[in-house]
This record gives structure tokens, C-alpha cells and sequence, in this order.
């Protein structure tokens, strides 16, 4: 679950990345927004966050050593 978590969390944030340039590199050049890139401007601001998120959850879960305490 947790190796799950984690990819889905780098998808989402590669392709957060990925229209972030794709809308810097229209804007810059004063060209015509594509209709995806369009599609993608309300949702864009919190997918990276979101992934993150995912990604960090994934890690937690994958790893738990969080609650385990060293026995000594």
C-alpha cells in the first residue's frame, strides 16, 4: 500500500510540474494556452501539495519504523 501511495504521489507532482512549465513557457512567449493546459489551471495549485502528501504518507507506510522503538 505504501509503495502504491508513493507513486501515485511522484505521478501527481510530475505532471503538477510538468503543466507549471508547460504554462510558464506559453505565458513567456505570448502564445495561445492549449486546451489541456487550460483544463488544468483550477486543480494545478494543490496537486503538488497533494502529491507530497502522498508521497509522505507512502514513505510512512512503507516504512513504519516510527512506532517501533530499538529494544535495548
Amino acid at each position: 500500500m505504501g509503495t502504491a501511495l508513493h507513486a501515485t504521489g511522484v505521478g501527481i507532482m510530475t505532471i503538477s510540474i510538468v503543466a507549471h512549465i508547460s504554462r510558464s513557457v506559453v505565458e513567456s512567449r505570448h502564445l495561445t494556452q492549449p486546451t489541456w493546459l487550460s483544463s488544468f489551471s483550477k486543480i494545478t495549485p494543490y496537486s503538488l501539495w497533494a502529491g507530497l502528501l502522498l508521497v509522505f504518507a507512502g514513505i510512512v507506510l512503507r516504512d513504519r519504523s516510527w512506532k517501533r522503538r530499538p529494544s535495548s
